[in-house]
């Protein structure tokens, strides 16, 4: 407030007559000046050595020096600044242009829904010590992600110093010292989820990289932000093996796409399907393979060839006299022919005669 209005509230308050001057100032009320941080509509009315002196319709011009100015400004031209100072005595404010469109560009985000990227740059705890979210900046303005609002399984320090894909859930610059910029990391990437898995379909043959072996399969990285799960019993031939016995992590796989749920963003996958299916495409009629005896029926055995396809062995396909379970274990390895080939079906059907009846040896 100026010395001369100061002087008339107080003579206002004292019940003290005032001279028509004084009642004409009076009446010329001098508009509010505006809050820090909030972003007001003004007019460039000249250029100075160290910026720009824009009317925002106070009684004091305010000013826009070339730091927070990166555009060159025509006089005459209306644009949108923030102020970023505490009026002074005669109600004059700094002014930023670029920090201005920097917010207006983050609100239209939240209206549009649009993803952006975010830097990381702290974690934040609570006063408990547990972790409450991220600090990020987004378009040069500080931001905050709550845990809730985080969809990262490993340890967030890891998240330091990278960009991620955020929405803006909240975009108020004249909240708080700084404003409030409220984001969301989890929102994001679901929605690139969305489109991701959109684009895939059942039966379709992918390339991944194993990420991570859990107790029920492989976790598959497929690019983007999508992570498919081989189940255990989808990995290899041999159903029962353990997943570090069939893929390691970091290893690229070759998949089909069992099954997409999109409520969920789950996809479901096979190696087993792929070898299977370059298996077929290769053996033929009378090959002579070695398998390993994966499971015992009445009818005869199942034995594995190619680490994929289950063929069978028919006790009548047998050379030795007994039963099935006398003459082979399971995990012993032995050469077998292949009799007849359903690719359609992907059956086999295998014999021990042709297969020069060599010695079987136990699997370790």
């Amino acid at each position: 407030m100026n010395k001369k209005m100061f002087t008339l509230d107080h003579k206002l308050a004292a019940g003290e007559e005032l001279s028509e001057f004084e009642k004409m100032m009076l009446a010329s009320e001098f508009p509010t000046p505006p809050v820090r941080n909030a972003i007001v509509e003004g007019v460039v009315v000249n250029k100075s050595k160290n910026g720009y002196i824009v009317d925002i319709g106070q009684k004091c011009d305010a000013e826009v020096s070339f730091k927070e100015c990166s555009e060159d400004l025509d006089n005459g031209s209306t644009h949108a600044f923030l102020v970023f100072s505490e009026p002074d005595e005669d109600g004059g404010v700094m002014l930023s242009y670029d920090r201005a469109h920097n917010w207006i560009g983050l609100i239209d985000l939240v209206h549009s829904g649009e993803t952006a990227q975010a830097k990381v740059y702290a974690i934040q705890h609570s006063r408990g010590g547990r972790v409450s979210g991220v600090k990020a900046v987004v378009s040069g303005v500080r931001a905050f992600i709550p845990r809730s609002e985080m969809l990262y399984r490993g340890n967030l320090e890891e998240l330091l110093q990278t960009e991620i894909p955020v929405k803006v859930l909240e975009a108020d610059p004249v909240k708080g010292r700084f404003g409030q910029l409220i984001l969301s990391q989890r929102r994001a990437t679901e929605m690139r989820q969305d489109e991701q898995l959109a684009s895939i379909n059942t039966g379709d043959i992918l390339k991944g990289v194993v990420s991570r072996l859990i107790q029920p399969g492989a976790l598959v990285d497929l690019g983007g932000d999508v992570t498919g799960l081989i189940h255990r019993t989808e990995l290899s031939g041999n159903r029962h093996a353990e997943p570090a016995d069939v893929v390691q992590v970091g290893e690229e796989v070759e998949v089909k796409v069992l099954n997409v749920n999109m409520d969920k963003r789950q996809v479901s996958l096979s190696r087993r399907a792929v070898l299977q299916q370059s298996f077929f495409e290769t053996v033929q009629d009378g090959d002579i393979l070695e398998g390993v005896v994966a499971r015992f029926q009445d009818y005869g055995a199942f034995v594995t060839v190619g680490g994929c396809v289950d063929g069978l062995l028919h006790t009548s396909e047998l050379i030795s006299v007994g039963s099935v379970s006398e003459t082979f274990k399971v995990g012993e390895k032995i050469r077998v022919r292949v009799k007849t080939v359903d690719a359609e079906r992907q059956r086999l059907a295998l014999t021990r005669k042709g297969t020069g009846n060599g010695n079987s040896e136990q699997v370790a």
